[in-house]
């Protein structure tokens, strides 16, 4: 019951007011402790009075020792409560820090530690999911396989810090030109792969032209003059087939871009 109410119901105490919550838990703190207290010292004081207003029988040296014994009682199931109360905060807030601490390794295991975009090994996963929802139905995507032309010289050039810049910055470039259902990843070095979800080879071929008209008006930050083109190569999957097929195409036409010359989109 929450709370006490009197035989004619005038008497309603709210649980917030001893200390107690609906649920049926203490809530262990210091205040609750002293209102318990005071509350149960004026229902015995007004019990001993009614008692002697109405002639009964009662030794008070008595009655005192019972009320000193109860509230020595209050007083260790108090300090014991406040302990507990304690326990209870510190193991909140351990659970707390373990929640975070576990977040954040889950989120360090499926990203690239330089750009933040998702890595080779989540992009796996991806890839399984996006094979899974097309071989449910209409569902389709295409894979564009991204590699930086002469990456190398950029490093050479203004040195790999130059070039953790420039791939950092690359990255923001992919997440704003593709949209919220689609995935960007970083496979390893200045090779990205795009997971465009339910689009075809038009609307990947359009992405990809925005995508490289953008890198040719981008300012490199901590690299001046420097201009970037991307040589790439795409795939749209096809129902039932293993993703690893769709990828292996996507290679090639990457490979066939860079030996035609880099710069260009090839599509198998």
């Amino acid at each position: 019951m929450p709370g006490l109410v009197s035989s004619v119901g005038v008497l309603q105490l709210r649980p917030e007011f001893l200390g107690v919550h609906r649920n049926g838990a203490f809530r262990l703190n210091l205040a609750g402790f002293v209102r318990v207290g005071l509350f149960a010292a004026a229902c015995y004081a007004v019990l001993i009075a009614v008692l002697l207003q109405q002639g009964a029988a009662v030794d008070l040296r008595v009655e005192s020792i019972r009320a000193l014994a109860f509230f020595v009682l209050m007083g260790g199931v108090s300090i014991l409560g406040l302990e507990m109360s304690g326990l209870r905060d510190a193991l909140q807030e351990r659970n707390r820090d373990l929640q975070q601490a576990l977040e954040r390794i889950q989120h360090l295991a499926i990203t690239d530690e330089l750009t933040g975009l998702y890595n080779r090994r989540f992009a796996k996963d991806i890839l399984g999911q996006q094979k899974a929802l097309a071989d449910r139905g209409t569902y389709g995507f295409v894979l564009c396989l991204i590699d930086l032309d002469l990456f190398k010289g950029v490093n050479d050039r203004y040195g790999h810090a130059g070039g953790d810049s420039v791939l950092c910055q690359l990255a923001r470039l992919f997440e704003q030109a593709v949209r919220d259902v689609d995935f960007v990843a970083r496979l390893g070095g200045e090779e990205f792969l795009l997971v465009l979800s339910r689009t075809d080879v038009a609307g990947a071929q359009q992405v990809l032209e925005r995508l490289r008209q953008t890198l040719r008006g981008t300012s490199w930050q901590n690299c001046p003059e420097l201009r970037l083109t991307l040589s790439v190569g795409v795939s749209r999957y096809c129902s039932v087939e293993p993703w690893e097929d769709t990828m292996q195409r996507a290679d090639s036409a990457l490979y066939q871009a860079k030996g035609n010359g880099r710069d260009q989109v090839v599509l198998l």
